[in-house]
């Protein structure tokens, strides 16, 4: 296959934001099983494998305990683990270490990614390792693993999972009137409930109703909500995708008129796309309601310090429809193929092991994603982790509610990340007052429809 080296204009950001239930009879009976000998050095040293990911604060803390877990918990193989920046600044990296021959051996990349690793030849599909180690599949969630599921084939393995939400002050509801366990579900209920929310007093707002980040995966989470595609061969999952669909049904246009409407409210500030700065005006009180990822509960519970009591809510869409839903969020871990068969082995323990009902137990009491193992929820930790914290039950039913369908799955093309960040630039444009709603829609289009024709062509298709 044809490898790909054409760099891409990409935005970054805090890589841990976005990085973020049911049983099955056979859940883990593979995914927490020992190195096997076969993934051993011939030398009786364990094999040695590179690990690059893209977590920062708390959550790499987290990550680095499972990884020395991992390492103490067998002789076979030594996993090294690398911080390289953000999803988008590993990327870049990644390009260019592979480029040079060297490189990771299991690389943690963002769903954004997932075209682009497909058509860069360097990784290997778990499909195929998951089968011939007769590793069931099944265990893993389904959302999650239909996302990286391309030609019939799961290409990766999830690990940080979790949905996009709304997360509310339910003491603010409390004291304006409104039911704190009915947070809203349309833009419409968004707005209104932002206009109840907001505190002014002499002229000068004390606290905000709400505020979103200009940022492209929330736009993408409209797009499915409204039961559309966002890309063309049903979200480039039926071939390729050569072109935006979202500009033709509507979607794209709904988008932006709609956030511009939410924007000029006053009860509403604007971050732009610094979704730092919403999150701790959100956990400091200053603004009542904050689209973010479910990933973060934990952390915004932390923070709040018990100063207002935390609601989760669905992520408000522009409508209700019958197949529209929201889209996952988070990353997965690839294993590239260096052509040695002792680190592919030794690759494959190491994630078969991160995806075990008990390490994945372990990631979601501590960070508030959802466990990847649907065994994880049967595992007591778990079960009294929930129940003492309903409001994280609100992102595992968001899941489970809504259909699994070429909208919900997400679209995958190979770039995505340039096309957040084009997103960005022209929805600040319309909230400037710049654009209008369609010329953001036409403009987005041209760019978006542009860099994939020079995509496609770079890898010959």
């Amino acid at each position: 296959m044809k490898k790909v080296f054409m760099l891409l204009t990409v935005g970054c950001m805090a890589a841990s934001l976005v990085a973020c239930g049911g049983t099955n009879n056979n859940a883990g009976s593979h995914a927490n099983a020992p190195a096997s000998s076969d993934a051993q050095a011939d030398d009786g040293k364990p094999t040695e494998i590179v690990f690059w990911n893209s977590f920062t604060g708390e959550i790499y803390k987290t990550l680095e305990e499972i990884v020395a877990d991992y390492n103490a918990s067998q002789n076979k193989v030594h996993v090294t683990s690398q911080f390289q920046g953000t999803y988008d600044e590993t990327l870049v990296k990644f390009k260019s270490s592979m480029a040079s021959g060297s490189g990771p051996d299991v690389l943690h990349m963002y769903e954004a990614g997932t075209r682009y690793m497909l058509d860069s030849g360097y990784a290997a599909p778990i499909q195929e390792l998951a089968e011939a180690d007769e590793f069931d599949l099944n265990q893993i969630n389904d959302q999650a693993r239909s996302y990286y599921t391309i030609d019939n084939k799961l290409w990766s393995m999830p690990f940080n999972y979790g949905q996009a939400v709304l997360f509310y002050n339910k003491t603010a509801f409390k004291e304006v009137g409104l039911d704190p366990e009915a947070p809203p579900r349309t833009y419409a209920e968004f707005k209104e409930y932002a206009d109840k929310l907001m505190i002014k007093d002499d002229n000068k707002v004390s606290r905000y109703g709400a505020t979103m980040a200009v940022y492209g995966w929330f736009m993408e989470q409209l797009i499915a909500g409204q039961g559309k595609l966002y890309v063309d061969h049903n979200n480039g999952r039926d071939g390729r995708a050569v072109q935006l669909d979202a500009n033709k049904n509507g979607a794209l246009l709904n988008v932006f008129t709609e956030w511009k409407d939410f924007t000029e409210h006053e009860s509403v500030v604007n971050f732009g796309k610094d979704l730092i700065a919403g999150y701790q005006a959100f956990v400091s009180g200053k603004v009542a309601m904050l689209p973010f990822v479910s990933g973060y509960y934990n952390y915004a519970t932390a923070a709040i310090n018990g100063a207002f009591e935390l609601g989760i809510g669905y992520f408000p869409m522009i409508d209700k429809t019958e197949e529209g839903g929201s889209l996952l969020a988070g990353a997965s871990f690839w294993l590239i193929d260096h052509q040695d068969e002792a680190r592919k082995k030794a690759s494959w323990e190491f994630m078969k092991y991160m995806a075990s009902p008990e390490v994945q137990a372990k990631w979601t009491i501590k960070t508030g994603d959802i466990a990847i193992n649907k065994g994880s929820y049967e595992l007591q930790e778990v079960i009294e982790h929930v129940k003492g914290n309903p409001a994280i039950q609100v992102s595992l039913d968001q899941e489970t509610n809504y259909p699994n369908n070429f909208y919900t799955q997400g679209a995958v093309f190979g770039i995505m990340p340039e096309a957040r960040l084009s997103f960005q630039e022209n929805m600040d444009a319309v909230i400037a007052g710049t654009q209008t709603p369609q010329e953001a829609v036409d403009k987005f289009t041209a760019e978006v429809n542009s860099s994939l024709e020079n995509y496609n062509a770079s890898i010959g298709k």
